[in-house]
């Protein structure tokens, strides 16, 4: 027969869930402000903040997947899902860059014409 599931673990999986959602946005977001354009000082604190965002993310994932109990492929998994978070917003980075970019070349064109 299965045992009861403990409240702490449903507590805790619930907590490290939300802590998970909540590093990944941190590490996104100040990410993006390192990439906008101002001082270098600012602009290595806010990319040192999402990196210790991403360090916590990756805390939180660890604990989660220790709290769940996960075995085997369940590691594989949750380190994919860490790389995942990890080179995301990087990506959707670039992506943005270049759709802005063609965006003003177009603008220039009509403007030219």
């Amino acid at each position: 027969m299965y045992e009861p599931v403990d409240i702490e673990r449903i507590a805790g999986a619930a907590l490290l869930g939300s802590a998970i959602l909540v590093t990944a946005l941190g590490y996104a977001v100040f990410l993006a402000l390192a990439r906008l354009r101002g001082a270098s000082h600012l602009r290595r604190l806010l990319n040192g903040i999402s990196l210790g965002s991403f360090a916590l993310l990756v805390a939180s994932v660890i604990a989660f997947s220790y709290v769940m109990n996960f075995d085997g492929w369940w590691h594989v998994i949750s380190g994919l899902m860490v790389c995942g978070y990890f080179v995301a917003p990087r990506f959707i980075w670039r992506l943005t860059e270049t759709m802005h970019a063609e965006d003003t070349e177009r603008s220039d064109k009509v403007e030219d014409a």
